[in-house]
This record gives C-alpha cells, sequence and structure tokens, in this order.
C-alpha cells in the first residue's frame, strides 16, 4: 500500500509505501512435512517442498518464509538420509533372517568354512576352521546335507516381535526335520560393517542332543565322541 500527501502549491511533502508480505506456504506445508521422521518418504517431499520455496522466495521479495523453507530443506534431507539407513539395514535383516541358517549351513557343507564362519558376528572358541568344520562333519553324519530352512512366525508375530529376540525355524535335511532357534544381531562395528549377522544356531534334538554353534559344552562333548568313534 502508498500513500502520497502534498502542499496545496503541489510539492511532494511525504510518500509512504507500505509492503505486506504473505508467507510461503510451500515453507509452510515443506516444514509441515519434513518433521514427520517416522513417515515415509514424507520428509523427501517436505524437502522438496523447501526448495521450491526457497526458489520462489528468491524471487519475489514480497513474499517470507525464508527460514521454514531452510529448515524444510535441512531436516528434510537429514530425516531423508535416515530414513534410506534405517530401511536398508531393515531389508539386510529380514533377508538374512529368512535365508541366513540355510545359507550358512549350505556354504559350510559345500567346503567353504570361511564362509560359513563368516556369517557369524564372533566364532567364539572355534576361530580355527577345524572346529567349524568338525561340527559341519557332525551334523552331517547325524542328518545329511541341509535342504531348507523355513522361518517360523506365530500368529500375530508382528504385535509380539521384538527386534534382535531369536528366530524359530524348521531345518530339512536329508535325514531328519529339527526345530532350531537362531539369534540375529547388528553390530556396528568395522569387522561386521553393520550387516546383520547370527549370534548362534541351536538345533534342537531330544533324541541325539542339541547341538549349537558356536559350540557351547554339550556340543564341544558331541564333536570329541565323534572324533574319538572315527579314530577307533
Amino acid at each position: 500500500m502508498s500513500q502520497y500527501s502534498g502542499d496545496s502549491f503541489g510539492q511532494q511533502r511525504e510518500v509512504r509505501i507500505e509492503v505486506t508480505a504473505a508467507h510461503s506456504s510451500q515453507a509452510k506445508w515443506g516444514l509441515r512435512c519434513a518433521v514427520p521422521f517416522f513417515i515415509p518418504v514424507l520428509p523427501f517431499i517436505g524437502m522438496i517442498l523447501g526448495w521450491l520455496a526457497l526458489g520462489s522466495i528468491r524471487k519475489n521479495a514480497a513474499m517470507d518464509g525464508l527460514r521454514s523453507a531452510k529448515w524444510a530443506v535441512y531436516l528434510g534431507f537429514a530425516f531423508t538420509v535416515a530414513q534410506g539407513v534405517i530401511g536398508w539395514s531393515a531389508w539386510q535383516y529380514n533377508n538374512v533372517a529368512r535365508n541366513g541358517p540355510h545359507t550358512a549351513l549350505q556354504m559350510g557343507q559345500d567346503g567353504d568354512v570361511a564362509g560359513f564362519i563368516a556369517q557369524f558376528e564372533s566364532a567364539g572358541d572355534v576361530d580355527d576352521m577345524e572346529q567349524a568344520f568338525a561340527f559341519l562333519t557332525l551334523l552331517r553324519d547325524r542328518y545329511g546335507e541341509c535342504d531348507s530352512a523355513a522361518l517360523v512366525l506365530p500368529d500375530g508375530w508382528y504385535t509380539s516381535w521384538r527386534p534382535f529376540e531369536p528366530f524359530d525355524y524348521d531345518m530339512h535335511f536329508e535325514g531328519a526335520t529339527l526345530p532350531a532357534t537362531v539369534q540375529i544381531v547388528i553390530k556396528p562395528d568395522l569387522d561386521t560393517l553393520g550387516m546383520p549377522r547370527m549370534s548362534y544356531i541351536t538345533l534342537h534334538d531330544s533324541a541325539q542332543g542339541d547341538l549349537r554353534f558356536p559350540p557351547d559344552a554339550a556340543t564341544h562333548s558331541a564333536i570329541k565322541a565323534m572324533a574319538a568313534a572315527n579314530e577307533e
């Protein structure tokens, strides 16, 4: 709005100009969309809206909302990256949960003992290849080759399951089908680079005794018994 006033001789005495700045709707909605970190994709939309608002504000001096637009870009970018990292980690975790036990046993029984050990966060007492090979040999002698591993999820698991709790499986071997328990963890260290790894796998056998990797005392005893039987 502008005002002009003059004296009786037509000479200018006072000029006042008032400009009312309109707040950018893109900046406002961009910030609102960028903040809800827990809603997938929404921070990315907020970042885009904030970017568009920055361009509009710089072209139009009568438009307000520069601070909101900048925060929309900053927060939207940060939360989009965070959502991407979390999504990628969740996908990797799901992949290991569904395929990890079978992949590890298949690698080991195909002769890749180092690959078998690498599927675990820490081999514990069985860093050396001989003990890992002995465990895999015991497994093959008892049950034959591992054909598949089926993840068993209880009804309503999506309301009761908690991250990093052990998973239950049905392990299908050539000579038997055994229930198994596997715990999968993620550790942000240089050894695993944040990739999911198995903490342990336990095959439950009420007839011959459970087997666990990394081996516990009972599994060590079973390995020694197998070795003694082979020497006879």
